[in-house]
């Protein structure tokens, strides 16, 4: 930035100071104090203000000012065009005002003691596309005579510190759509639990009853048949066997689709419960106290034990695996360990677990990540870190 000839040494001292404080690392509103103070000292203002402009809500809202007036950032707000303030911010123009109570645009804000001042400068912060960021407003207890000779290096402040401003908001624009989006994907989880719970339980008082009802019909038929009718005998055995395998089938399907395990026993429980749907696995458990998750985090590790386990079971060779579950601050881990073949991670695979993508995206959405470490004859290791605080 180019410092005008007719610039005195305070003003130079004020540019100067600025572009020193923004180099430090401090928030917006610590900035924006430091910005007032220092420019009220340059130009010998009263009080000075430093708004911001939220073109979104249509508001221009205090974000920093000289004592006593601290204690009203955040609170003093005013619409997109009211105000001297507001009026600026809108046209993307200075304001040079040497009496406010003449000016038809100034507006009275009782908590800034407007009463005890006369003449202000309000000058506005624009950035790319001409888009006002911010005002700074001064004000003087008493008429000032060279307002003009004192705009000049308010402009400039306003300009310097408008990148900052618009930093800033761009930040808390991506803060609230991370926060938006992560609203929106829990309520899609919510929403696929509670239609998964409807699903089983659908299947359960359909299929399920049906089969059932199935079984004592065939334990009926075989009580009162001759036993010398073996054909008939051997045919209502195997109908029984794929009756039973059915159900067992719809079992699955219903766990699948709903652990209802995790209502019964937390997720510790259902955890414990995994050894019972992989009899072939020796399964060991070193579990901790997690503390409160939600019920998202909990089907959501729950899911991905079940899925590690299946390729445990499918594909690792191996009859042993070890599942841990601790907490390690804010966050939950759930570690599930294999000693099989394990794979090489350089190697591309030709193709990767619909199961496991599917854990990663819902891992994700929960903030969290799925990670996964194998290599050949060691074995593979699956870690899932979630956030334990909503």
């Amino acid at each position: 930035m180019t410092v005008p000839d007719h610039y005195g040494p305070s003003q130079l001292h004020l540019i100067r100071s600025i572009a020193e404080a923004m180099t430090l690392q401090l928030d917006l509103g610590q900035l924006a104090a430091k910005v007032a103070e220092l420019v009220a000292e340059a130009v010998e203002a009263d009080v000075c203000f430093v708004h911001m402009v939220d073109n979104e809500k249509g508001t221009v809202s205090l974000i920093g000012a000289t004592p006593p007036f601290d204690s009203q950032v955040g609170i003093v707000e005013l619409p997109l065009g009211e105000g001297v303030a507001g009026w600026v911010a809108r046209n993307r123009v200075p304001a040079v005002v040497p009496n406010k109570w003449e000016d038809r645009r100034y507006r009275y804000i009782p908590e800034l003691k407007g009463e005890n001042y006369r003449s202000l400068i309000s000058v506005p912060m624009v950035r790319h596309g001409d888009i006002a960021v911010g005002v700074i407003n001064v004000h003087w207890r008493e008429a000032i005579e060279d307002l003009e000779y004192r705009l000049h290096p308010l402009k400039d402040v306003a300009n310097l510190f408008a990148g900052a401003v618009e930093n800033a908001i761009l930040h808390a624009r991506i803060i609230q759509r991370e926060s938006e989006i992560s609203r929106f994907a829990k309520s899609v989880l919510t929403a696929t639990e509670m239609e998964r719970r409807r699903v089983a339980s659908e299947v359960h008082d359909g299929v399920g009853q049906v089969l059932l009802s199935l079984l004592f019909h065939l334990d009926a038929v075989s009580s009162i048949i001759s036993s010398d009718d073996q054909e008939l005998i051997k045919e209502i055995n195997q109908s029984r066997e794929l009756a039973n395998m059915a159900v067992s089938e719809v079992r699955r399907v219903i766990s699948a689709l709903r652990p209802t395990v995790i209502d019964d026993f937390g997720l510790p429980g259902a955890l414990e419960y995994l050894k019972r749907i992989y009899p072939s696995l020796e399964i060991s458990l070193d579990i901790g106290e997690i503390g409160e998750v939600s019920p998202e985090v909990e089907v959501t590790l729950y899911r991905v034990c079940q899925e590690a386990l299946t390729n445990v079971s499918k594909h690792s060779g191996t009859d042993r695996a070890t599942i841990k579950l601790k907490r390690f601050g804010g966050e939950v881990v759930l570690t599930v360990i294999d000693k099989g073949v394990g794979f090489d991670p350089s190697i591309p695979r030709k193709t990767e677990s619909f199961g496991l993508l599917g854990m990663k995206e819902r891992m994700d959405l929960l903030g969290g990540h799925l990670e996964i470490y194998s290599q050949p004859n060691v074995g593979t290791t699956v870690f899932a870190h979630v956030p334990a605080v909503e």
